[in-house]
């Protein structure tokens, strides 16, 4: 039955996340900007990025094959040691016969008409949820730090994702297992290590600030 359930997740994550052509941009993907503030107890972000689709990628996603951008994040404190951190995966799509592009997250799926729409819209991504305000002290003083990458499924993470979903079912209860059934769990692990090349952009890096001084949503923004 375990190994059943390895097969049948991993046929899942590989026909979701067919491998896509290794392409090269003229310009790497870069974060030009980053507002946070404080809504409903939460640190949220939003982010403005470039460059993030090369021609290849643009085709690729057209042609029925999607594509995943990922969000890494993290928050450095005054002594530049990460306190905490995460990662946000979102996947592009384009359903040829309904013509309609797709980035659908962890929690929901917004649809667009066209890729230039659909591309905006993640290269201005809003809304953003980090982490809760409460983890943080409000007298000490944090800067967020994120990348953004566009990833294909690499050959040779088949092996690793079979092994490690079979470590981690292992001896789980019933519950336990369908919560490890999930796609996102799978993505976020292999994608989450640190990576090089042209695919991803450097860390951008926000001012200090401290959390007491967040704007609430709708009062500004710190930048």
């Amino acid at each position: 039955m375990l190994k059943r359930s390895i097969e049948i997740l991993l046929a899942a994550a590989l026909f979701i996340l067919s491998p896509l052509p290794v392409f090269a941009q003229s310009e790497r993907p870069a974060v030009v900007r980053a507002n946070v503030y404080v809504d409903g107890g939460f640190v949220v972000g939003d982010l403005s990025s470039r460059h993030l689709f090369s021609d290849q990628i643009v085709g690729t996603v057209e042609s029925g094959l999607p594509a995943v951008v990922e969000l890494l994040y993290r928050l450095v404190g005054r002594d530049d040691k990460a306190v905490d951190g995460g990662v946000r995966v979102y996947e592009l799509g384009y359903d040829v016969w309904e013509d309609r592009y797709s980035v659908a997250g962890s929690d929901s799926t917004a649809y667009y008409a066209s890729f230039v729409t659909m591309g905006g819209a993640v290269e201005h991504l809003r809304g953003i949820k980090l982490l809760p305000i409460s983890r943080l002290q409000d007298d000490a003083e944090y800067s967020l730090h994120f990348k953004v990458a566009v990833h294909p499924l690499r050959s040779r993470d088949r092996d690793d994702m079979v092994e490690w979903m079979g470590e981690n079912m292992m001896g789980q209860g019933d519950t336990e297992k369908r919560q490890m059934l999930n796609l996102n769990d799978l993505i976020q692990h292999f994608f989450s290590r640190e990576k090089s090349g042209d695919n991803q952009s450097a860390w951008f890096e926000t001012p200090y600030f401290r959390p007491a001084r967040l704007r609430a949503q709708g009062e500004g923004a710190s930048r």
